[in-house]
């Protein structure tokens, strides 16, 4: 009896994982196979302070960071080992999920954050999540809280 024609993807166990967190090349190479068209590549581990800032890798890193941070889910399972989220984070260098310099989030139960901007924007925009109040939401934490709504107002 075959394993390989009954088995699944590569990618989806163990020997297609890194014990570091992410993918290897095996679970890279089997998940391109499984999805055609897919422009999966390796992890980007090179360390923020050694990037050029806008290059192609940092601006990979960051967007990675901003939305594997942002996840559910917790960083250490029940035995206290990271998860495999904690483990990929580290991986890609993210500190706490945040990327944006200067911004200070506080983190709820259930997993969102609530910063500056989001206090600053729902006091605007409602409760009510809109296209709206996210694009709101992400004008805030490029220009930062203290620029953000200031509108065509001039200072004196």
């Amino acid at each position: 009896m075959q394993k390989n024609n009954m088995a699944t993807a590569a990618w989806t166990r163990k020997e297609g994982k890194s014990k570091s967190g992410g993918l290897n090349k095996k679970g890279i190479a089997s998940y391109r196979r499984a999805n055609p068209g897919s422009k999966l590549s390796m992890a980007v581990t090179t360390k923020p302070s050694k990037l050029k800032k806008g290059s192609k890798a940092a601006n990979r890193r960051k967007s990675f960071c901003a939305r594997m941070g942002g996840m559910k889910g917790p960083m250490k399972d029940e035995k206290g080992r990271p998860t495999r989220k904690a483990l990929s984070l580290r991986k890609w260098n993210c500190k706490d999920g945040c990327t944006v310099p200067g911004v200070v989030r506080k983190y709820v139960r259930g997993g969102t954050t609530k910063d500056a901007c989001y206090n600053k924007v729902v006091s605007r925009y409602g409760p009510k999540t809109s296209a709206y109040r996210s694009g709101a939401m992400a004008k805030c934490r490029k220009v930062g809280v203290s620029n953000w709504g200031e509108g065509g107002k001039k200072k004196k």
